[in-house]
């Protein structure tokens, strides 16, 4: 599908049983490097929701390690109109946590740098986007360029549950609907995505297409892709020991 001039892939869902069938594609912006489509993983009920408010975080994965790749996040969470948020506070800080242990044997890491609770209408935004409409609309509002971003929005209506902009023209950034959202390999593949990997036929794949309880693996080859990327596409989101942010 072309969008604005650019090629758009959109994430669907159909059930499958155990597993979920995945078809997802990805947003690629005119001369970007080839990137793999975006996918989330399993379904995972959400958590109760409550209410949360703006804060920046001080938990850190910056290290002395001269091998750990440690990148910024910037995590903006839509409020419905009773104010609950998509994820909250300690909603975020443990899935970050999560994807960091699924992230661990490429030594990257995430840590949470802002986190925004926001009314949606306040910035004139709808709490449930078209994502065909509202995409680019809503990651130039959030993009601070020196951190990932993730956007965590309202209910689809359709089988479309998170789209992504990709190494290339920006802006860049996740929106993932609420359903997914706090789900660390649905975000964490994501991020695979946002470092450039590509689909893998394997089953227990963290970027595998059909995501299950146990796809969660990352291979020595992915994990050096990755790390290239981040560092020509990235720069700006890594974190070194000493860095003031």
């Amino acid at each position: 599908m072309t969008l604005h001039g650019r090629k758009v892939r959109t994430m669907r869902i159909q059930s499958l049983n155990p597993v979920l069938l995945i078809l997802a594609l990805s947003a690629c912006g005119p001369g970007a490097s080839p990137i793999s489509p975006t996918v989330p993983a399993q379904t995972m009920d959400p958590a109760p929701p409550q209410n949360s408010s703006t804060q920046t975080y001080s938990a850190t994965c910056r290290s002395n390690d001269p091998d750990l790749q440690c990148l910024g996040l910037k995590v903006v969470s839509f409020q419905n109109e009773s104010g609950i948020p998509v994820l909250k506070e300690s909603e975020t800080l443990k899935l970050i946590e999560e994807m960091n242990q699924v992230w661990k044997p490429c030594k990257i890491a995430f840590q949470l740098e802002k986190y925004e609770a926001i009314h949606p209408e306040s910035q004139g935004l709808p709490y449930s986007p078209d994502w065909k409409r509202d995409s680019d609309t809503i990651r130039a509002r959030f993009d601070e360029n020196n951190r990932f971003l993730i956007v965590a929005v309202g209910p689809w209506t359709n089988a479309t549950i998170a789209v992504a902009q990709m190494p290339g023209n920006g802006p860049f950034g996740i929106l993932v609907s609420e359903k997914y959202a706090k789900n660390a390999y649905t975000v964490g593949h994501e991020l695979g995505h946002y470092q450039g990997l590509y689909h893998l036929r394997n089953k227990r794949n963290l970027m595998n297409s059909y995501i299950g309880p146990f796809t969660s693996d990352l291979g020595s080859g992915q994990c050096s892709f990755a790390r290239k990327t981040n560092l020509k596409h990235w720069r700006k989101m890594l974190r070194g020991p000493t860095d003031v942010l």
